[in-house]
């Protein structure tokens, strides 16, 4: 059998600029998120039209994943906008989604609420 989570969670996902994921990390941290995934991407937006030879230029990114508790997704979300000024034109985009299961953190599985 699967241990599954019955607290509600949230997934924030963010995507910036490559070198960026540190100051995320930090953010969401001082946020209470208790872990998180960076992983490497490319990818371009309507913002950014560079190109070599005719050849479209895809900038390097970083999409950093965290498992949230429901109550503390506004706090996190408003710490990672501060963190990379995401209110700023082609500084990266944050997101939340509604995870239907969670498992594999048994940290928070053992817990005594």
């Amino acid at each position: 059998m699967v241990d599954i989570l019955k607290k509600k969670q949230k997934l924030v996902f963010v995507i910036v600029k490559k070198g960026k994921s540190k100051r995320i990390l930090k953010a969401l941290k001082k946020a209470g998120a208790e872990g998180s995934t960076v992983i490497p991407g490319r990818g371009m937006s309507v913002h950014q039209e560079k190109s070599f030879l005719g050849i479209p230029i895809e900038d390097e990114k970083e999409c950093i994943m965290s498992i949230v508790p429901e109550e503390i997704k506004d706090i996190v979300l408003s710490k990672v906008r501060a963190a990379v000024r995401l209110d700023r034109r082609g500084n990266g985009i944050a997101f939340v989604l509604n995870p239907s299961i969670v498992t594999g953190v048994a940290h928070l599985l053992n817990r005594k609420e």
